[in-house]
């Protein structure tokens, strides 16, 4: 239950808080803590499948997913988690494709602000970074590749043909096609590094450079 656990978070000691007899005891508890998986995730629909980054990425754009379909929440370590209070972030990096890209979970939205950041650190729940963002970018546009040459492949017709054909396919059904649901959602996560970089000021030239690398 969230809310049990919303209740539990406010009573966890931290480090330095408890002195004198009782202060290895705070230690202990942070360790066994960190060993289970007590944090709930955000919800994720069962029907989604990390293996089809592409068709996640175009769902977000042609319908709600998981519109009508039942969600679960998975417990996880607190190392497996990141804390984010952007829903933007939350919306187009879905855990479908984090999960995916770095192996973490959102933290449930709902505990965001009851666990305080201090918590967090020695609790080892780490906050999203460029970093994050990155591999998330590459895995999606690797799918994206490896998603386009598969369905080229076999063809006899050129490139261009093929996508062409697919645009007018796409707009006969009255959707986007998965070339434009791709550009948008690369505009989204534009804005999601805008937001990061703004949160952690962080405007190296490492940092840019990067970005620059993502293959196109």
């Amino acid at each position: 239950d969230i809310e049990a656990i919303a209740l539990f978070i406010q009573f966890i000691p931290l480090e330095g808080e408890v002195h004198d007899f009782f202060k290895p005891v705070t230690g202990q508890i942070l360790h066994l803590l960190k060993g289970n998986g007590f944090l709930p995730t955000d919800p994720v629909m069962e029907s989604c499948s990390s293996d089809d980054v592409l068709k996640v990425i175009i769902d977000l754009f042609r319908t709600q997913i998981g519109s009508g379909e039942e969600s679960v929440i998975v417990w996880k370590q607190p190392s497996q988690l990141l804390r984010t209070s952007h829903d933007v972030i939350r919306e187009y990096i879905p855990q479908t494709i984090l999960s995916a890209a770095v192996n973490l979970h959102y933290l449930n939205s709902s505990l965001v602000s009851t666990i305080s950041p201090d918590l967090c650190s020695q609790l080892a729940i780490g906050s999203m970074t460029i970093d994050h963002l990155i591999a998330v970018a590459e895995y999606a546009l690797k799918s994206y590749h490896e998603n386009r040459r598969n369905s080229f492949a076999g063809l006899n017709v050129s490139y261009d043909s093929y996508m062409d054909e697919e645009e007018e396919e796409a707009t006969r059904q009255g959707k986007d096609s998965p070339h434009e649901c791709f550009v948008e959602w690369i505009a989204h996560w534009l804005a999601c590094v805008h937001i990061i970089l703004e949160e952690t000021r962080d405007v190296s030239a490492v940092t840019l450079s990067k970005i620059k690398k993502l293959p196109r």
